[in-house]
């Protein structure tokens, strides 16, 4: 056997374990908490252009800094879909808002509330509704716990 293809085969499980047979399989979105300013302008740099809020009004209002005009400053188009803390606001027409937002993007997104758990219900949803993906499969791919309960209300199911 050629050495060249003695090598190519001994490599091949070490770029499989590094990740590279999987590089194109990262979402185009990305869950956190909430992001500072220094965030929001290392996030532009990385090629992120859409940031999602789904942190409630009041919340919103009392950060430090003017998250949109910091977003839109920096190129990122800002897209606000607020969520109280008992979720009320969660329902389909914020999925359906998020679904258009993700389609017209063509960079990266980051979808944040505090802590990012009413952002992951919001965008598991959108997986299931826009994605087809069953619910399990929704909340396996934005990697947090999500409460049925939760995804439910945001699909308008009982």
């Amino acid at each position: 056997m050629n050495r060249c293809i003695r090598l190519l085969l001994l490599a091949a499980p070490l770029f499989l374990l590094a990740g590279f047979a999987h590089a194109n399989d990262d979402p185009p979105w990305q869950l956190d908490g909430q992001p500072t300013v220094a965030d929001l302008e290392a996030l532009a740099a990385e090629g992120v252009t859409l940031v999602v809020n789904t942190r409630s009004v009041a919340e919103t209002a009392g950060l430090d800094f003017d998250e949109r005009a910091v977003v839109e400053a920096h190129g990122m188009t800002y897209l606000h879909l607020p969520i109280d803390r008992e979720r009320a606001w969660l329902s389909p027409a914020r999925v359906d808002a998020l679904g258009e937002a993700l389609a017209a993007n063509d960079g990266k997104a980051l979808l944040h509330c505090g802590s990012g758990y009413r952002a992951a219900v919001l965008l598991a949803a959108h997986l299931v509704r826009a994605e087809g993906m069953s619910v399990d499969a929704a909340i396996e791919r934005v990697g947090r716990d999500v409460a049925r309960a939760d995804l439910d209300r945001a699909l308008g199911t009982p």
